[in-house]
C-alpha cells in the first residue's frame, strides 16, 4: 500500500525520535559505568556552549591531558584535574 506524504513524515519523525532515544540511554549507561571507573562527570547548565567547534577543540588539545566523551550537557572526563579546569572554564 502506498503512504501518502504525512505518512511518510510522520515514519521518519518516529524512527528519528527513536533513534535519539536509544543513543541517550546508551550515552547515559557508558557515562554511568565511566564513572563508576573512576572518571568525573560535569554537567553544564546548557548542552551549548558560547564558542565554535573549533574554538572548542583547540581549547581541549591546550588544555586537557586525559581522555573525555561528552553528550548533549554531560561531559566525562578520565582526568579529575581535566573535569575541574573544564568546569572551571565553562559553567
Amino acid at each position: 500500500m502506498k503512504q501518502t506524504a504525512m505518512q511518510v513524515m510522520e515514519e521518519k519523525y518516529a524512527e528519528e525520535a527513536a533513534r535519539r532515544m536509544a543513543e541517550d540511554i546508551d550515552q547515559r549507561i557508558m557515562f554511568d559505568l565511566l564513572q563508576e571507573m573512576g572518571w568525573t562527570r560535569v554537567e553544564l547548565s546548557s548542552k551549548w556552549l558560547p564558542v565554535t567547534g573549533i574554538e572548542l577543540h583547540e581549547w581541549r588539545e591546550a588544555n586537557l591531558t586525559g581522555h573525555w566523551r561528552a553528550h548533549n550537557n554531560v561531559w566525562m572526563f578520565e582526568n579529575k584535574n581535566d573535569a575541574a579546569i573544564f568546569k572551571l572554564t565553562w559553567s
